[in-house]
């Protein structure tokens, strides 16, 4: 009798595998005897027939369960769209939509209004520590 008590142990076990691998992957709901077909082949044996029922039960409430919080994210997820999903266009921080074209085009500013800033420096070799590279020089402005 030990045998069928550590038999429909692992039954349970592996019903509640199957339910909660088949909702999370999105798989419909087996069959009892399409369950049953997985679960008698297992380490766990041939399932007695009077415990079948009771081990269908296990796999189908852990699959509505998982399927339930899944709805439910689901549902979170759907009503919160507008809300994280970027608008289409950022045109600025109080307008809304692309400029219009008579708008004008801005422009970087690339005088140097005040010469004393500006010194002349050797570009790096990039390895931040402070090796210069042959070549021209560049003008940097003063902090």
């Amino acid at each position: 009798m030990p045998k069928t008590i550590d038999t429909l142990e692992h039954a349970m076990r592996e019903a509640e595998r199957h339910g909660r691998g088949d909702a999370e992957t999105g798989a419909k709901m087996r069959a009892i005897e399409a369950l049953f077909e997985v679960i008698d082949h297992s380490d766990a044996g041939p399932v007695p027939a009077g415990d079948r029922d009771r081990v269908y039960a296990s796999y189908t409430s852990i699959y509505k369960r998982i399927c339930k919080r899944e709805d439910l994210v689901d549902a979170a997820s759907e009503m919160s769209f507008p809300a994280s999903d970027p608008p289409s266009y950022m045109g600025g921080s109080s307008v809304v939509g692309r400029p219009d074209n008579d708008t004008p085009t801005e422009h970087p500013i690339t005088n140097v209004s005040n010469r004393e800033t500006v010194k002349e420096v050797s570009p790096t070799d990039g390895t931040g520590t402070g090796g210069q590279t042959k070549g021209n020089t560049v003008k940097k402005i003063k902090a």
